[in-house]
Parts: C-alpha cells; sequence; structure tokens
C-alpha cells in the first residue's frame, strides 16, 4: 500500500519553533523554526518511505468556525517576532523544492488534512499526519491513517489516542464536544473534566443518546452542567468536526515523492543562514539530485530589476506603459501542480530586458506584507493577457485561470 504524508504546515512550524533551542546566525537571525523543516524533510526522505507528500496550510482570515462562533481562537495571543520572521522564508523554501501546499478561504488546515485523507483512502492510500494537534485525533484509523509527531519521534495511533484520552478516534469529535478546548476557546461543559466526558462518551457515543437519556447520565450535578450547557455542546461539535469538502476534486498523483534529495536546491539559503547540519543534508547526493542548481554559473552579462507591486495603482501604472506589440513574458505562481485544486499566489511578467514585475496575491503566512487583492489581480489579468504572451509550459497556467478564476481560454503568441 502506498503512502501519502500530509503535513499540518503551521503547526509543525510552531511546534518546531518552540521545541528548539533559540538557534541564531551570526547576524542574529533565527533559525531554529528553519533548522526543524530542513530536518523534517530530511528524515521523510531517510527513514519514512512516503511516495506522496503535500503541505497544508491555514489561510489567512477568518473561517467558517468564526461565523458560527465569533469567540473562535479569540483567546490566541500573536506570535513571537523571531517566529514571524522565518515563516515566510520557510513557506517560500516549500515552493522552491517543488512540494505542493494547499489552503483555501475559509478554511483551516485542519479541514485541508481532512480533504486529502478523503481522497486518498478512497484511492486506497495509507495516511500520514504529521501534527501534534488533539483536533486531528478524529482521523485516526489503524491500518489506514496514523499521526506522527515529529518533535516526539512518535506514531500516534488509535490505541495513543485511547490511553491519552480514554476515547476511542471514532468517538473523539464528541468527546471534544463536552471536554471543550481552551486553546481554540471552544466551550464545550463547562465543569466537566477529561474523565467525565470520557466516561460518558463511551457508555453512550454521541451527544444524541446522553440527551435522550439525561435522567440517568450521572448525578444530578453532571445532568444540570450538561442540560445547563448543551446549546455550547452542540455548538463544540460543529466548530471540531473537520470539513471534507474543501476541494471538489484532487488529482493525488500531482503530490508525488521522488527519490531525490530535494534540500539540495536550498544549498545557498543553508549557507546564507549558516545552517550547518543542514548543509551537509543538502549536499548528499547533491550531483545527481540538484546538479542544475548548484553548478557555479558565470557572471551574467545581463542584468534586470525585479520589482514587486503591491497596490492596484502600481499594477496599473505599469499595465498602461505597455505597447501594444510588446511581447509579454508571463508566469504564475501557485499552491501545487493540481490545476483543479491549486490557487495562485501571485504572478510575475515583463516587457523589456531591464525590468520585471511580481504581483502577490495569495501568499498566507504571519507577517506577509502588502498584496493586491484578488479581484483587482484579475481585472489586471485580462488586461496583459490581450498582449503577445510568451513562456514556458503556460498551458498549465492557462489552465489554472480557467479552471479556477473563470478567464476566458487564451492562446498564448508562444510556449516551450
Amino acid at each position: 500500500m502506498k503512502t501519502i504524508t500530509i503535513i499540518d504546515t503551521f503547526g509543525f512550524f510552531f511546534r518546531s519553533y518552540f521545541a528548539l533551542p533559540p538557534l541564531r546566525n551570526s547576524q542574529g537571525f533565527p533559525t531554529g523554526l528553519l533548522t526543524g523543516f530542513a530536518t523534517l524533510v530530511d528524515t521523510l526522505r531517510r527513514e519514512h518511505s512516503t511516495d506522496y507528500l503535500v503541505f497544508a496550510l491555514d489561510a489567512k482570515g477568518k473561517t467558517f468556525r468564526n461565523d458560527i462562533y465569533p469567540e473562535y481562537k479569540a483567546n490566541r495571543d500573536p506570535a513571537p517576532d523571531d517566529l514571524k520572521k522565518q515563516l515566510p522564508v520557510a513557506i517560500e523554501w516549500i515552493e522552491q523544492m517543488g512540494f505542493a501546499n494547499l489552503s483555501r478561504e475559509g478554511f483551516e488546515a485542519d479541514d485541508v488534512i481532512a480533504t486529502v485523507t478523503k481522497f486518498a483512502k478512497e484511492k486506497n492510500l495509507k495516511v500520514r499526519i504529521v501534527s501534534h494537534d488533539k483536533d486531528l485525533y478524529q482521523m485516526i484509523e489503524d491500518g489506514s491513517v496514523e499521526m506522527y509527531d515529529s518533535v516526539k519521534k512518535e506514531i500516534v495511533d488509535e490505541q495513543s489516542c485511547m490511553n491519552k484520552f480514554g476515547v476511542h478516534p471514532s468517538d473523539f469529535i464528541n468527546f471534544q464536544a463536552i471536554l471543550g478546548d481552551s486553546s481554540d476557546n471552544v466551550p464545550g461543559v463547562k465543569g466537566i473534566g477529561k474523565v467525565g466526558a470520557s466516561k460518558l462518551i463511551n457508555e453512550y457515543h454521541t451527544l444524541e443518546a446522553i440527551y435522550e437519556d439525561i435522567e440517568n447520565t450521572g448525578t444530578p450535578r453532571i445532568q444540570n452542567l450538561l442540560l445547563e450547557s448543551k446549546e455550547k455542546a452542540f455548538l463544540s461539535r460543529e466548530l471540531v468536526t473537520m470539513r471534507e469538502d474543501v476541494f471538489k476534486d484532487m488529482d493525488v498523483e500531482s503530490f508525488v515523492f521522488e527519490d531525490k534529495n530535494y534540500l539540495s536546491c536550498l544549498l545557498d539559503d543553508f549557507e546564507m543562514y549558516e545552517m550547518k547540519q543542514a548543509i551537509r543534508k543538502a549536499k548528499v547526493g547533491m550531483e545527481a539530485d540538484c546538479e542544475r542548481e548548484v553548478t557555479v554559473l558565470k557572471k551574467p552579462t545581463l542584468t534586470f530589476d525585479a520589482i514587486t507591486l503591491d497596490s492596484k495603482e502600481k499594477l496599473n501604472t505599469v499595465l498602461s506603459s505597455i505597447n501594444k506589440e510588446d511581447i509579454v513574458a508571463f508566469d504564475t505562481e501557485t499552491t501545487g501542480l493540481d490545476t483543479k485544486v491549486a490557487k495562485m499566489v501571485g504572478f510575475s511578467f515583463c516587457f523589456g530586458t531591464d525590468r520585471a514585475y511580481y504581483v502577490p496575491i495569495g501568499h498566507n503566512y504571519l507577517g506577509v506584507e502588502k498584496q493586491i487583492a484578488i479581484s483587482d489581480a484579475l481585472v489586471a489579468l485580462e488586461k496583459l493577457l490581450k498582449h503577445r504572451i510568451v513562456g514556458q509550459n503556460l498551458k498549465f497556467d492557462f489552465s489554472l485561470l480557467v479552471n479556477q478564476y473563470a478567464l476566458e481560454p487564451i492562446v498564448p503568441y508562444a510556449d516551450t
């Protein structure tokens, strides 16, 4: 049976940041999270046989859970500055290595994980979820879905769940509905703790069964607590239940994990951040796996300015300067290679030899800088793509724009 590994990306980054010592390079830049990430990728290659790999991310902004319960996660403290400095670097590394990174507005990474898991099981794939988040315990199913704690280096299976919480994973949603979750501000049933919640769930399994037999659910105190928080219990269950419908379709084959050293392509960055262990790992099989990226190049004879267009006004000014007869090179940056589910995070273009432009749209990490609204970007793209467009594998870029953003089919001037 083939295996797909799904990374709870931000969960892993947070876990690595707080689990590892506060590493810094000689310039004072923090590198602990980055070190943990490089170790994870190396470990996946060496110790855990996986056939597919995907990174699940939280989308920016509120989710459907905030619509249901505005106080959801309202008690979260801001992330430490050192963590926020490293996140954009790590996200960029995911993209540089060519891994799929999936997110969708209005949903959390947990929902993305649940959706990928559903499609993977339909393909008879074994699922490994790299996360320590107990909310995902509801996904565990021996022989099919397991979790992996990358810090403790432990597999989390059905027995692990029962040992820790006293309930089977199949009962975990209803268990959480009673217990609540203070870290996410999920209310649960106030006054009933882990032991009391597990006792109720092991006997009744569902909230419906508990409230249908409320007069026999324990002491008068327990009965009163359940009745007082009945509405919050059902609300909590809705909040903790993972959604499996984030994407309507998915090409799991686009998440293939090749037998090569992905870290080799990050060697320059590892040297810049003075990450000695990562440098050693990146050099393993370097010539075979990343020969093109590490070849020493001659000093280029041509140079150009790379300019970020982070406002509607800047973008429109540049677009208005393109002449009708100009040839425009075009490319998109996306969250993956499956145009049925991938999203555009930005696009780049140039129409001269001295300047190239990048338009950020959907980058979603803590500390992300100013970006252009997707609605403004699509209007701009309709103008831009009326020119003579050239690029590499434009079939992919144009398919994405048609499938995800309903743009009219485009015929390129030239495609390689």
